[in-house]
């Protein structure tokens, strides 16, 4: 997959799991939600994984390293 199509993947996918921790994970979602490019979710990953758990965040994995 081209980083274009990774990023389309993922970016549902990381506001959800970012969106589902409320308000602990707000400034995480705000984030997310600016993140720009694939890069930038890549950068923001671990912190995503770090505040929900390796398991919320392994479909995320998958569409962020393809």
């Amino acid at each position: 997959r081209t980083p274009q199509e990774r990023y389309s993947l993922a970016m549902p996918l990381a506001t959800k799991v970012t969106a589902s921790l409320g308000l602990r994970g707000f400034r995480l979602n705000l984030s997310v939600e600016s993140a720009a490019g694939l890069d930038d979710l890549l950068a923001l990953f671990p912190k995503i994984q770090a505040a929900a758990g390796q398991q919320a965040c392994a479909e995320l994995e998958r569409a962020l390293k393809g």
